[in-house]
């Protein structure tokens, strides 16, 4: 974020790191693999930007600091951004004139650096003038003697005066390159001596590198602070069976189970309407129940994972649903609707109910390509209009050969449209390998029931 600047609206976490890895202010291999690592997880819904700001909330929280909050809404920059990443040569001045171009007050930057350097250290093969050859084991001198734990060790020892930190003591003093110490020292060790307080450190920090990561472009609209849903439907999948009169319906539902009111979980029941909004689903009931069968476990939280397999009439259909949560004590929680666009299901073919037909079908594929001067690949589109196949009971096959370029079809994902419905963000990954054939497929039919209605 250090390419901000607040007063012309420009800079800040906008990924652009990317295309400065050779600039000469960013040394070591560490922050390429860094972007290598996170370039899997690049999509249309996630930018760069976004996943570096989630870096600081991951990392702070593995090595036992504060959570970070973290918003959404960042976009990547199209190239490098300008220089003025603060050198350990620089002056107390230069400090302050870097940190202020960024929005950061002369006791925000020197937080903002404590926080930072209570985990890791200076590498001998980038700094070989402040941690020479031979000086420190596996060729990194720590920041602290806790490098790999978020505390306030980086200040208590620079107070005390027992600290290793190369950036504070050592050849560095007679480089005037101690740039820890020229900062911390700056105020008469207010700020740190108020950062000594271990209830106080992690407030502090947590204050500090929210603003540090949410420091965006001007026109950057952030979303508010991500959190998990309590009820989180994953990987729904229409199938479509049984010669064409039958709807597999699975995937699961992922429930949050800290912090829940009700005590334990003991099951779910989907409830869902038909394809008119009404309650009539057939020969069977509009509700399917489930148990857990697997848990999870974040940062700050835990989960329960409910399978869902059931068997939908094709005269019915489902078009939304909502989830209840069945507490031990008796209880319950519901989840807001979801709207499940009747029907869509695809693999490398699309199933178009026969009243629809006319409105045809296009996929919009989402893929990358590499860049020559980014480790990051570049997200492409293409839209491709489906043709139209044979009829099997009440749907029409629409089908599409497509192959992807770039190298990297496996993160690819796709959007598959019929009109003003969609199916939308379907990992290339979750779709089935192979289409088996229809066996004993029913007459070609038309769909009982009419459109599906609009629900507010």
């Amino acid at each position: 974020m250090s390419t901000a600047d607040i007063y012309s609206g420009t800079g800040g976490l906008d990924a652009s790191i990317q295309y400065e890895l050779n600039s000469g202010e960013n040394a070591g291999p560490g922050l390429r693999t860094t972007l290598e690592f996170m370039a899997p997880f690049i999509n249309k819904r996630t930018s760069l930007s976004d996943l570096i700001a989630l870096g600081v909330y991951t990392s702070v929280r593995s090595c036992g600091g504060p959570a970070v909050a973290i918003r959404a809404g960042r976009r990547n920059a199209k190239g490098d951004g300008n220089k003025g990443v603060p050198q350990p040569e620089n002056s107390v001045s230069d400090f302050e004139q870097k940190f202020d171009r960024m929005g950061f007050t002369h006791e925000e930057a020197i937080q903002a650096v404590a926080c930072g350097h209570t985990l890791g250290g200076v590498h001998s093969a980038q700094f070989a003038d402040i941690v020479p050859p031979g000086s420190a084991t596996n060729g990194v001198a720590s920041l602290d003697y806790s490098m790999s734990v978020f505390d306030n060790k980086v200040v208590t020892e620079y107070l005390s005066g027992s600290t290793k930190n190369p950036l504070v003591v050592g050849h560095s003093v007679t480089i005037s390159k101690h740039s820890d110490f020229k900062l911390f020292n700056s105020d008469g060790n207010n700020t740190m001596e108020r950062m000594a307080d271990n209830n106080r450190f992690p407030e502090i920090c947590r204050t500090v590198l929210q603003k540090m990561i949410d420091v965006v472009p001007s026109g950057i609209e952030l979303t508010r602070a991500i959190g998990p849903f309590m009820v989180k439907p994953v990987n729904l999948q229409l199938t479509l069976e049984n010669g064409g009169s039958t709807l597999l319906f699975t995937g699961f539902i992922r429930v949050k189970t800290s912090g829940t009111p009700g005590g334990s979980i003991t099951s779910i029941t989907i409830t869902y309407k038909n394809r008119e909004g009404g309650s009539s689903c057939g020969p069977g009931t509009c509700s399917i129940t489930a148990t857990a069968q697997g848990q999870g476990q974040g940062f700050d939280d835990t989960f329960a994972f409910f399978p869902i397999e059931a068997n939908i009439p094709v005269s019915s259909g489902i078009y939304s649903f909502v989830v209840t949560v069945n507490y031990a004590n008796g209880g319950r929680t519901r989840s807001p609707k979801v709207v499940f666009r009747d029907p869509t299901a695809l693999t490398l073919v699309a199933a178009v109910r026969n009243d629809r037909i006319s409105q045809g079908a296009l996929a919009t594929i989402s893929y990358k390509v590499p860049q020559s001067n980014s480790p990051v690949p570049a997200l492409k589109t293409a839209t491709i209009k489906l043709k139209k196949g044979n009829c099997i009971g009440e749907y029409t096959f629409f089908t599409i050969d497509h192959e992807i370029e770039g190298g990297l079809a496996d993160e690819s994902h796709i959007d598959l449209s019929n009109g003003d419905i969609s199916d939308s963000f379907k990992s290339v990954n979750d779709i089935q390998g192979s289409c088996r054939p229809f066996s004993n497929p029913s007459s070609c039919n038309d769909v009982r029931g009419g459109l599906p209605r609009r629900q507010p």
